[in-house]
């Protein structure tokens, strides 16, 4: 949500496009499974399974409820009300 708000993107379209690529926590085996190669945890690799299956699951809720997480960002420079000189 802060790399859409950076270039000027409102409340809406940055919690939006945030909570899309929310569900998309599938890297996450990528190095859970680099680190189980090496041996560093053997409870890494559910543990990144536990972590993926839940973003799947809540991610697209997540999403289609962006509207009301973006009342919760702070408003940016466009959406700020004029100040009285």
């Amino acid at each position: 949500m802060i790399a859409a708000r950076l270039p000027g993107m409102g409340r809406a379209e940055a919690a939006a496009i945030g909570l899309t690529l929310l569900s998309r926590g599938e890297f996450a085996l990528v190095p859970g499974a680099m680190a189980a190669t090496a041996g560093l945890d053997a409870r890494l690799g559910p543990f990144i399974a536990g972590h993926v299956l839940v973003l799947a699951l809540l991610g697209p809720l997540a999403a289609s409820q962006s509207r009301r997480f973006a009342r919760l960002l702070p408003a940016g420079p466009a959406e700020r009300e004029p100040q009285p000189l």
